[in-house]
């Protein structure tokens, strides 16, 4: 309801330009392009696939209705905000987002959360998007346990590090693998406590929450390849010498 209170409010505002009409349909998806140019089936196809594998990913098979993608270009701030790349209203099974965040919005309509899970939420989201990060602010900045604690206010303000939520649910995967995200997943959708999150990683991770900061900070890699690269074909290249 929220969120369609916000996007209808932000068609009626002076300010706002209307959405787009959905102009492709494929099994999991209605596309609703902010663009002329058209869509080519192979980026259809992949959308439905990496769909079905964040929800495999999460272990959130939810209803097989249709999502609504808005895949918007200049009309992304008027209804997610100002230097937001999209944003998914729960229980509407609506996306927004530019090109380069869907598969991150993606995690996040499979997971419908109206909790306050902000860490762990978008540290699955960048997790699943299949990119990689790299993190080295472990000298000077807050624990996991801590971010765990974010307030409503302060994310909406921007004080949030995706870098460090998306580094820490890698390091969490590599631990506990898919395991250990369907533990959390399914405490992110019921809209969990922070602190029943943090009891859930401890048990997760078998540590208490001291102790996986310690061996995080330790252990650790600064640098993780996506989760998408193991997809990436790999061409093969021909040498040519051209010395006589």
């Amino acid at each position: 309801l929220l969120g369609v209170l916000v996007v209808t409010s932000c068609m009626s505002a002076g300010g706002c330009s209307p959405l787009p009409e959905v102009a492709y349909e494929t099994e999991r998806l209605q596309i609703a392009p902010e663009f002329d140019a058209s869509i080519c089936e192979g980026t259809l196809v992949g959308f439905d696939e990496h769909l079905s594998a964040v929800e495999e990913g999460l272990g959130q098979i939810g209803p097989r209705d249709p999502y609504r993608l808005y895949w918007m270009v200049d009309g992304l701030e008027d209804v997610c905000g100002e230097g937001k790349g999209g944003c998914f209203f729960p229980a509407t099974r609506m996306m927004f987002a530019h090109g380069g965040s869907i598969t991150h919005e993606m995690t996040h309509a499979v997971l419908d959360s109206e909790g306050e899970s902000y860490f762990i939420e978008e540290g699955m989201a960048e997790l699943l998007s299949g990119v990689g990060v790299y993190y080295e602010g472990f000298d000077n900045d807050e624990g996991p346990g801590e971010r765990l604690r974010l307030s409503r206010s302060a994310y909406r303000a921007g004080h949030f590090d995706y870098d460090a939520a998306a580094h820490f649910m890698r390091y969490v995967y590599d631990r506990r693998g898919q395991y250990g995200v369907r533990r959390l997943a399914a405490e992110v959708e019921a809209g969990a406590s922070p602190e029943r999150i943090e009891a859930t990683l401890e048990q997760v991770m078998g540590e208490r929450i001291d102790e996986i900061e310690a061996d995080y900070r330790a252990k650790s890699s600064p640098a993780y390849e996506g989760l998408g690269y193991e997809k990436t074909i790999e061409l093969a290249v021909e040498v040519i010498d051209d010395d006589p």
